[in-house]
Parts: structure tokens; C-alpha cells; sequence
């Protein structure tokens, strides 16, 4: 089986994520006058936002771009935007994920919780994401050192920073306040809201007890594949509607994956495997959502 990089699907798959946000934008002046349209394209734009910041996934992985430099550099691009972070410093922390994929020690860990009302609109509220800001700061605070590492950092979020104040001024001073105020909620809100929902589903098994805490009793490795509507492939894009078949082989692209799925298929162990961790996102969320 062939391991390069399918550009054409990757081309193809970039356009029309690129498209859907940019068609956003070009028209965000008729969107931001209505109430119920600036409501929706805040869904709308969260939900391609999410799906472009997926390809960070992918450069984490060379899977961007044979040539590491040029991976590198789109990837770094992404991270910035997305994560006010640099590929390398993610690669580091994604690493850990698959080595510590179901344990307490896992970096990637949105699975812990469970999926009901109370996280939900602590996910809608940024409640979640400053407590975990609050204890990544006690948890590494006796590790800090004002080295070169940290001001690099510090420099990193402060362009994260300075980008994303510039968006919401230029919107502000060429549309107006609601396309700020449009940009603002999708991105810091609703794309981070179903980044957090989409690797729950992914990796949260249906047996979790969500009366325990998963940060201090391992919840096991689980992983899923979901479906190939146009839906599932872009609120799982980059592959990641077929997460399964990336934590079998991590070093796969994404673009690949329906030769490594027909070859897996023809192992009798794998087959099983891939047959009884099919679902779909819809089907799984209630699942998890409406557990007694």
C-alpha cells in the first residue's frame, strides 16, 4: 500500500473548507443584518474553523507535505492562527496523546468528561477552558524558568493574539460590530465548543461511568470510525471521521485511508475491530448524552 500523500484529495479537501469560510466573510456585511442569519453563520463559521484547524493535526503528523520544511511551515501557519501555538511544541504534546492514549497521563483528555447539560454550557461559557487554563498554571508553575523557550512562547502568543485583534478591528471599522462580535463567538466559542464535542465522541467509550473521574482512574484506550457524508467528513476532517484507522497507524495520511482500511479489512482480527467501532456522530452523541 502506497504511504505518500494524495495532494489532489487534500487539494480538493482544503478548497472547499477555504471556500466555506470565505464565502463567510465576502458576504459577512448581509449576514451580520439579520439576527437569525448572524446566528447562524456563527455556527456556521465555528463549524469550518473547527474543520480547517484539523489540518494542524495533519502537519503534526509530515502528513502536510513530504518535504518537512515545507510541512513545517503551512503547519506552523495553522498552529498559530488556531492555537497561538508553534508545530513542534504541539507535535510534543500530540505525541504524548498516542503514547497515553485511555491513561490519566493523556494530553488530549476532553474524553474525561462526560457529555451532558452542565459541561456542555461550561463549554459555551469558557468555564471549561479557563479551568483547564487554571490548572495547566499550578500543574507547570514550579517547572518555570525564564529561558529562551518561555519568550518564545510568550512571543507566539502574543502574535495569536495580535492576529486575531486585528481580524475583529478590520471587520469592526469595514463591516460592523455584530461581523466583529460574528468572528469573535465563532472562532473562541463555537469552534473550540465542537473540537471538544468531536474528540469525546471520538475516544469516549459508551461503558464510561460518568460518575468517575477519569483524570484519576484510566479510562481505557477507544477509538471510532464514523461515517463518509459530507457532514462526517468535514466535522471530522483531515481523517478524523476515521480516527481509528490514525491511531493504528499514525503515520498514514488521512488521504490514504481507504487503502489502509480495505487492507485491514482483509485481517480477520482488524475486521472485527473495524466493524464493531463504526457509528455515527449523531448516534454516539446521544448516546453518551441521553446515558442513564
Amino acid at each position: 500500500m502506497s504511504i505518500d500523500i494524495d495532494y489532489k484529495t487534500l487539494f480538493k479537501d482544503l478548497t472547499i473548507i477555504t471556500f466555506c469560510i470565505s464565502f463567510c466573510f465576502y458576504n459577512l456585511e448581509i449576514l451580520a443584518s439579520n439576527t437569525i442569519l448572524a446566528f447562524l453563520t456563527i455556527i456556521w463559521l465555528g463549524f469550518w474553523f473547527q474543520s480547517l484547524h484539523l489540518f494542524v493535526h495533519e502537519a503534526t503528523h509530515f502528513n502536510l507535505h513530504k518535504n518537512k520544511k515545507i510541512n513545517d511551515l503551512f503547519g506552523n501557519i495553522l498552529s498559530i492562527f488556531f492555537m497561538g501555538l508553534l508545530i513542534e511544541d504541539y507535535r510534543k504534546k500530540h505525541w504524548e496523546h498516542h503514547k497515553n492514549l485511555g491513561k490519566i497521563t493523556d494530553t488530549e483528555n476532553s474524553y474525561f468528561s462526560p457529555i451532558n447539560l452542565k459541561n456542555i454550557i461550561s463549554y459555551l461559557t469558557l468555564i471549561n477552558i479557563f479551568k483547564k487554563i487554571l490548572q495547566n498554571f499550578k500543574k507547570n508553575k514550579t517547572n518555570f524558568s525564564f529561558n529562551n523557550n518561555f519568550i518564545k512562547k510568550i512571543l507566539i502568543i502574543l502574535l495569536f493574539a495580535l492576529i486575531h485583534s486585528a481580524n475583529i478591528i478590520l471587520i469592526f471599522f469595514s463591516i460592523n460590530l455584530v461581523g466583529s462580535v460574528i468572528y469573535l463567538l465563532s472562532f473562541f466559542i463555537i469552534y473550540p465548543f465542537f473540537a471538544v464535542i468531536r474528540q469525546t465522541l471520538e475516544h469516549r467509550s459508551s461503558e464510561a461511568d460518568d460518575n468517575i473521574n477519569y483524570a484519576e482512574v484510566n479510562h481505557g484506550e477507544f477509538n471510532r470510525l464514523f461515517r463518509n457524508n459530507f457532514f462526517s467528513r468535514f466535522f471530522g476532517s483531515a481523517g478524523f471521521n476515521k480516527h481509528l484507522l490514525h491511531h493504528i497507524n499514525p503515520g498514514i495520511s488521512y488521504t490514504k485511508f481507504k487503502e489502509l482500511e480495505k487492507k485491514l479489512n482483509e485481517s480477520t482480527k482488524y475486521k472485527v475491530l473495524l466493524e464493531q467501532s463504526k457509528s455515527s456522530y449523531g448516534a454516539i452523541f446521544f448516546k453518551l448524552f441521553f446515558k442513564r
